[in-house]
């Protein structure tokens, strides 16, 4: 990966096709959850695409979206063990990868004391609420010294939740969970941050 950039592209309401459009064929870019509903927009696709959130995909289960998630990026799809044992068909393994997640007492509470950073993805990863977090850090875990992020807006009190989607009324926001699920992704981010602040990994929102 000399000398190549890798992207991470989330799905804030700040992201715009023609953001997309404009990177270089040559670098790499790595692209998460709902992305995928931007595909009738744009001939663009990731090389690769994550997904953590067993939830996020029974969802779109739920609501007659059957997608097969190793065939929505060009090369490889990566997901957490909790997502892999709940899909409904089965996936090619030669393109899809598995890593374990611990998620610690965040399904409890937004106020985790439990975060953690580990180098080796094979060895699994800690939850740091929000599929991002896993993308950034397969992106560093791939050699990457200059990561980018797009679309990565930090927020659940907008009026648009996710790019490409409806705005929402304000009544349908727990203002309180939002806000509490925003600060512990910021503190997710922090401690990326920390890695790759000492690792000499650059990387720009």
């Amino acid at each position: 990966n000399k000398g190549k950039k890798a992207f991470v592209i989330a799905t804030g309401p700040s992201l715009r096709i023609a953001d997309l459009e404009k990177i270089s064929k040559d670098d790499i870019t790595i692209s998460v959850n709902g992305i995928w509903k931007l595909f009738d927009k744009t001939n663009w696709r990731p090389n690769y695409y994550v997904m953590d959130d067993k939830w996020v995909y029974l969802n779109y289960i739920k609501n007659g979206q059957f997608i097969k998630l190793e065939e929505l990026p060009q090369k490889e799809t990566i997901v957490s063990n909790q997502v892999i044992s709940s899909l409904r068909y089965k996936p090619d393994r030669n393109r899809m990868g598995k890593v374990d997640v611990y998620y610690a007492d965040h399904w409890l509470t937004h106020y985790s004391k439990y975060y953690g950073y580990i180098s080796d993805l094979n060895k699994g990863y800690y939850d740091l609420y929000t599929v991002t977090s896993l993308a950034i850090e397969l992106a560093i875990y791939m050699g990457f010294k200059k990561i980018y992020l797009l679309g990565v807006d930090c927020s659940y009190t907008g009026a648009k939740l996710h790019a490409g989607e409806d705005k929402r009324k304000t009544s349908d926001i727990d203002f309180d969970d939002a806000i509490g699920i925003q600060r512990a992704m910021i503190k997710g981010y922090d401690v990326i941050k920390e890695y790759a602040d000492a690792n000499n990994v650059i990387i720009k929102n």
